[in-house]
């Protein structure tokens, strides 16, 4: 298990400008910072039969109130073909806007 200190050692983070599409039909062109998913995956060393890769949204609905309506399934659950996240443009990112992530709390934004 890595937490957000432990990703951050993992490599140098660099920034990449990419256009987020959300499948909600918006878009927007966003600054982020991370490095490449791959890193991560080449640290974990996945099997040689693994096809996937999951991610899953942390659900705690006591600090995270908006995960007590019925608009998702939470948790909130991605994933990625092998080969995707192994793209060099797979991107793990641990900020955006020049700034890094921080945890998020109930009463504030992480940003």
């Amino acid at each position: 298990m890595f937490d957000l200190a432990d990703l951050r050692a993992l490599a140098p983070t660099e920034e990449r400008i990419y256009r987020m599409r959300c499948v909600e039909a918006w878009s927007m062109v966003i600054p982020w910072a991370g490095f490449s998913l791959g890193r991560l995956l080449a640290e974990v060393q996945p099997m040689a039969s693994a096809r996937y890769v999951a991610f899953q949204t942390l659900h705690d609905p006591a600090r995270m109130p908006n995960q007590h309506t019925d608009v998702l399934a939470w948790p909130y659950v991605e994933g990625l073909r092998i080969d995707e996240a192994m793209h060099p443009l797979a991107l793990l990112a641990t900020g955006l806007y020049a700034r890094s992530c921080r945890p998020r709390t109930a009463r504030r934004c992480a940003w």
